[in-house]
Formats: structure tokens, sequence, C-alpha cells
């Protein structure tokens, strides 16, 4: 809805401009719908999706050098008001993909959106470092997490324990029993790991 929301806005104002006599004075609007910028995904081959909005039309999309619209997809979209696209980022696996994303109208008039996004498929790792059976049915559980991004939460036997996310965290916890005594440690990109706790 919030979605559909900002389009009809942005198309109300395209309306009311185009009832003025005057020359193109509006760059274009460039949104990231997926993944946001500036995430953390754990997808190996993430595709990037978005929209480009111009009041005049729009003549290119391009991505670090490369013009989009020229694919057989996105070919018959240029000269359009409003155009989605969508691109796949060209290194694969870990790291960091960067991209300059610029939109160019039918008058010259263009902008640039910087585009960031990390994938990270490291799970994160868990030292036990006490596990103990106490009395009435409760067990002890005392261990680190740690991640190489950040670690988002720890579960221990379907009991949420709250922190501050971080690279590192030391964790103590007393809990009872239960049908699923496991530990899950997930990080912010969504790899987890999983330890079965055994007193």
């Amino acid at each position: 809805m919030k979605f559909i929301r900002q389009i009809s806005y942005i198309a109300l104002i395209f309306t009311l401009s185009s009832c003025i006599s005057r020359g193109d004075s509006i760059s274009p609007l460039i949104t990231i719908v997926s993944p946001p910028n500036g995430s953390v995904q754990n997808v190996q081959r993430p595709i990037v999706t978005g929209y480009a909005m111009d009041d005049e039309g729009i003549v290119s999309i391009i991505v670090n050098g490369q013009d989009i619209l020229l694919s057989d997809l996105l070919v018959n979209e240029r000269g359009k008001k409003l155009i989605n696209f969508a691109f796949e980022p060209q290194n694969q696996g870990e790291g960091s993909f960067a991209a300059n994303i610029e939109v160019v109208d039918i008058n010259g008039r263009s902008s640039i959106f910087p585009y960031e996004l990390l994938i990270d498929q490291t799970p994160p790792t868990v030292d036990l470092i006490e596990v103990t059976a106490l009395g009435g049915n409760r067990l002890r559980v005392h261990g680190i997490a740690r991640d190489n991004d950040f670690v988002k939460s720890i579960t221990i036997a379907g009991t949420s324990i709250l922190f501050r996310a971080s690279k590192e965290y030391q964790f103590k916890a007393d809990v009872d029993f239960s049908s699923d005594m496991t530990l899950v440690v997930k990080d912010n990109a969504g790899n987890e790991t999983s330890v079965p706790l055994n007193p």
C-alpha cells in the first residue's frame, strides 16, 4: 500500500506540473524497492528492483556504465514516464556491491542514485561455556555468539535473549526444559546457527 500511495502522489505532481506551460525542470526520480539500499542479504544472486519516474519521459537507466534499457526486456520501455526496472549485481558471492544508478530523461536531465548492498552468507558462531542442569527442571546456558557482521538474535529453548545487536555477545540465561532444547543464533543477514543443548 505504501508503494501504491507513493506512486499515486508522484503521479499527481506530474499531472499538476503538466498544466503549467514551462520547460522541463524536474530531474528523474529513482526509487529502489528491493533489496533496500545499504541492506545486508544472504542470497547468492540477488535481483535489485526499483522504478524510475519523470514528467517528460525516460531514455536511459544506466547502472555502472551500462544502459539496462538496451536489454531485450526493457527496450520497449524507453520514453515512458514510469519504468519498473531490475538488474543483477555483476559480482556474485559474498562481499559488497556498489553501483551508481543514473536515470536520464528525454531532455538530458539526469539523477544519480548511489546504491550499496552487502552479501553475507557466513553463519554466526557459538562457543558454549557452560550448560548445566539446575533444580526445578531448569537449565543454565552460558556462551558467546560471534558474527562477521552483527549477531541479531539469540534464542535458547524458545526463549529470546534481549540484547543490542553486536559482532560479539556473551550471554547467560536460566531457562525451563522444553521439547526443543536448542540454541539458535541469527545474524543481520538471516544466516543462523543451531546448537543442541545437552547438559
